[in-house]
């Protein structure tokens, strides 16, 4: 009775073996690839782009349904003109001669240009259904759960300014152009953003494929992935912090309500047959 089950077994393995389909994909594309943050009352935003390739493995147990896996890497951008004022209230400065230390910073972003990059390696797992329309072409659709992995982050400002001065509210008297008082004009800006290393999200893909040969097929496709995981890490009160010179990104500050990593691109690939 044993040996007649593992007889079943084995020949219904080999059954599926057989049956089944089995690709390696190769995606290469870009487009809206956003680090998507809201600057609010403090600034405008625009959309990033960036580019994304893929390899995968598909696995079809018949000539419709299956699963696969892959892995991807990504490049992310989003930049922020940001133009507000932000004070200080109640600070002291020891360097000021007078019996009064109090002084108010005051600290005036005009048009400062942000720009924030990340890259992330990708891998989704996820079902997909193919249509065979004809025998040269075909339509594929899946749906992935993605774990995003974060692989490079950086910020950088090039253009406007900040601008530093106080006021001594015992004198009612407002301070400027005074670098040895950190009341200056600040530029040029870069430094590395505190996110957090992994991301969860779903994705989506639609592709139509164009049989070449019995062995490969040309793609072209769009998707797109959400990840729902907010990768802000800190969120500190100071975006420029006048007795350091220190400017954080706006990403790390509490004017910025969260960062979310989202994209939507075209591809171009092929896909080659195993079985």
């Amino acid at each position: 009775m044993i040996k007649k089950l593992i007889s079943a077994a084995a020949l219904l393995m080999l059954a599926t073996t057989i049956s089944a389909q089995q690709y390696i994909t190769f995606d290469f594309g870009g487009g809206i690839n956003n680090v998507s943050f809201d600057p609010g009352s403090n600034g405008t935003k625009k959309v990033g782009a960036g580019i994304a390739t893929q390899i995968g493995y598909r696995y079809f147990f018949n000539d419709n349904w299956g699963a696969g896996i892959g892995v991807g890497f990504n490049t992310l951008s989003g930049k922020a003109t940001l133009t507000f004022n932000q004070n200080e209230q109640n600070g002291t400065d020891p360097t000021i001669l007078t019996e009064h230390k109090e002084r108010n910073y005051l600290t005036e972003y005009n048009s400062v240009e942000e720009k924030v990059k990340a890259s992330t390696i990708d891998i989704p797992i996820g079902a997909y259904y193919n249509y065979a329309i004809n025998d040269k072409w075909s339509l594929n659709a899946g749906v992935n759960l993605v774990v995003s992995i974060l692989a490079g982050k950086k910020f950088e400002s090039k253009a406007g300014i900040v601008n530093v001065s106080a006021e001594l509210p015992y004198y009612n008297v407002v301070m400027t152009d005074l670098p040895q008082h950190n009341l200056s004009t600040y530029s040029d800006f870069d430094g590395t953003p505190d996110f957090k290393s992994v991301s969860i999200g779903i994705g989506g893909e639609c592709k139509a494929y164009y049989a070449l040969n019995d062995k490969i097929d040309l793609s072209i496709g769009i998707g797109g992935v959400y990840r729902f995981s907010d990768i802000q890490n800190q969120k500190l009160e100071k975006l420029f912090n006048p007795d350091t010179h220190e400017y954080v990104g706006i990403t790390q500050t509490s004017l910025c309500s969260g960062v979310k990593l989202i994209s939507f691109t075209g591809t171009v690939g092929i896909r080659y047959h195993l079985f």
